[in-house]
């Protein structure tokens, strides 16, 4: 079957949300299999020494999601860039762009003080800025 040239050449198709299957927590109450796609708990090593990071990825309601925080012990700790620049190349291809959205304060929304977020819209290629300004 050939793809419609149309198809082939979206940029969206090059865009690719994955998991990293090695770090998937299959224990407990939050644990899954490759069996339920993009979505499950994931730990792994921080770029911290010492460190770990913890995830949650989901990819539904069009858009894919990564929360994530870092521990040590039983101390949380919010995540740093390099975790963050970590987390994005885990999740996502070298050549999408995701965000970490600061929304109005209405809609603010805060569950844990230690937990960042990323997102990229299935199907959208953000607009950046000029190359010189980021």
């Amino acid at each position: 079957m050939a793809w419609p040239i149309s198809f082939m050449y979206n940029p969206w198709w090059n865009m690719m949300f994955k998991v990293p299957e090695r770090f998937r927590e299959s224990d407990g109450i939050m644990g899954s299999d490759s069996s339920i796609g993009n979505a499950g708990v994931f730990n792994f090593p921080s770029v911290i020494k010492g460190r770990m990071l913890h995830a949650i990825a989901s990819d539904g309601s069009g858009y894919d999601h990564v929360s994530v925080y870092a521990s040590k012990h039983n101390e949380r700790y919010i995540p740093r860039w390099g975790d963050m620049c970590l987390v994005k190349d885990l999740f996502w291809g070298e050549d999408d762009t995701v965000i970490q959205f600061h929304p109005k304060h209405s809609e603010y929304v805060n569950i844990n003080e230690f937990v960042l977020h990323l997102w990229r819209k299935q199907g959208v290629e953000y607009e950046l800025p000029p190359r010189t300004l980021i």
